[in-house]
């Protein structure tokens, strides 16, 4: 994209343009934010699936995911968020929970299914680089983008969602708030 000025006005853009590469980032650089950390909720609402026939069938599951969740979590990691993520959605094997702390991005599955061993999912929030959101009907996904190397090519992690659109866009409104308040890392310094 060009943008054109009249040349008498040349001045001013220069001063213009210096005043704002005062504000670009240098090496090492943290400097304050205006952004405030996400407050965890006074309570999470319960885990639930909103396409269940009965709401009570999935009680032994949820409380299973809860346990997983509180067993993973220490005392001064916050909960800022939680969806359940059933097993009948398209790319899910077994029944997991999504949590968003002030710290990371966890899926754990559900321990008493065998088919949810490899969805495990733990991903540092410093390491994240973008996120892409996809709420509709039809189709519900949160993509995490992680910069893998050091050309920054992302390795892309899908969590598919099912009906739980409202606790999706609850996980999804945590973590952009909780990035916005982390400091970023380069990809030689991302934690595995």
């Amino acid at each position: 994209m060009t943008f054109e000025f009249p040349t008498p006005r040349r001045e001013e853009l220069e001063s213009a343009a210096a005043l704002l590469r005062g504000w670009l980032p240098t090496q090492g650089d943290r400097p304050v934010r205006r952004a405030t950390p996400p407050a965890p909720p006074e309570q999470l609402p319960p885990l639930r699936d909103p396409a269940a026939n009965d709401p009570q069938e999935v009680v032994p599951l949820t409380a299973r995911l809860e346990a997983s969740l509180a067993a993973t979590l220490s005392a001064e990691e916050p909960l800022l968020a939680r969806s359940l993520l059933r097993a009948w959605v398209e790319g899910r094997e077994a029944a997991s929970v999504l949590a968003v702390t002030d710290r990371r991005l966890l899926v754990l599955p559900d321990p008493a299914d065998e088919k949810g061993v490899g969805l495990q999912l733990e991903v540092p929030l410093p390491a994240i680089s973008s996120l892409e959101s996809c709420s509709t009907i039809v189709l519900a996904y949160l993509k995490v983008f992680v910069p893998e190397d050091s050309a920054g090519r992302p390795r892309v992690h899908t969590i598919h969602f099912g009906k739980t659109l409202a606790a999706m866009n609850t996980c999804y409104l945590a973590l952009r708030r909780a990035l916005a308040t982390t400091a970023v890392e380069s990809p030689g310094e991302i934690p595995q």
